[in-house]
């Protein structure tokens, strides 16, 4: 069992699921979107993995600063990853990513389990 504040939750994935989507490679043949959980009593990790267009290393230090956009012709406004990190902090968790250009992105999520308290 793992306990957790659902709502929060849900803005996460509900904002890396969108990006995974709105970032897809159009030229990837065999396009994927992972959602990996592993829980424990005292945390779990979750890890959104794609395999879409991917983020440019110069970018990878500001994606969670609100208004940053690391694609200026998404037409996105900068505030769903600043979201994401702000409910992970409010959770107790840590977020980090992994990406390469054409590659794909990860992100590692890990929250505690609150199922104790």
């Amino acid at each position: 069992t793992f306990v957790t504040d659902k709502t929060r939750l849900n803005i996460v994935i509900r904002n890396l699921i969108s990006n995974a989507l709105r970032y897809h490679n159009k030229d990837q043949e065999n396009p994927y979107l992972k959602i990996i959980v592993n829980a424990t009593d005292k945390h779990a990790e979750l890890q959104v993995v794609d395999n879409g267009q991917g983020i440019d290393e110069k970018h990878l230090e500001h994606i969670f600063t609100m208004f940053y956009t690391a694609n200026k012709s998404s037409g996105g406004s900068g505030i769903g990853l600043y979201i994401v990190k702000e409910a992970i902090e409010k959770l107790g968790g840590t977020i980090k990513i992994e990406s390469q250009i054409n590659v794909g992105t990860k992100f590692i999520i890990v929250i505690p389990n609150y199922r104790g308290e």
